[in-house]
This record gives C-alpha cells, structure tokens and sequence, in this order.
C-alpha cells in the first residue's frame, strides 16, 4: 500500500504544481492584455498627434508657397 500512496502523493504533487504553473501564466496573460490595451491607446494617441502635424505642415507649406509667389511677384515687377 505504501506504493500507491507514494504514487498519488507525487501525482498531488505534480497536479499541484501544474495548477501554481497555470495561475501564474494566467496573471502573465492578465498583465499582458493590460500592457497591450496601454500601447494600443497610446498608439491611437500618436496617430492623432501625427495628424495633428501633418495638417499643421500643410498649413506652413501653404504659407511658405504664398511668400514664396509674393517675393517672385516682387522680382518679376522690380
């Protein structure tokens, strides 16, 4: 009997781990999703600054273009 009891008690012992391992990569997974969810914002944070900037680039083209046509008027009539 001492047989069986030392192969159940290993069979406890490895169950028992085998469920600490599962915790333990169910909080990883956890922390994971929550990093994931932090990028993904700060993801959608970026692209709106970098949407920011291209219309701000835009609106320095448009202004350089219009100095740009003003001094060639300047030139062209001097």
């Amino acid at each position: 009997m001492d047989i069986n009891t030392d192969n159940f008690d290993r069979l406890e012992k490895k169950v028992e781990r085998l469920l600490e391992i599962c915790d333990a990569l169910r909080s990883d997974k956890d922390e994971l999703r929550e990093l994931l969810r932090q990028r993904d914002v700060e993801l959608s944070e970026l692209k709106e600054l970098a949407e920011v900037f291209e219309k701000e680039k835009g609106a320095v083209r448009e202004r350089v273009d219009g100095l740009i046509d003003r001094l060639d008027g300047l030139i062209q009539s001097a």
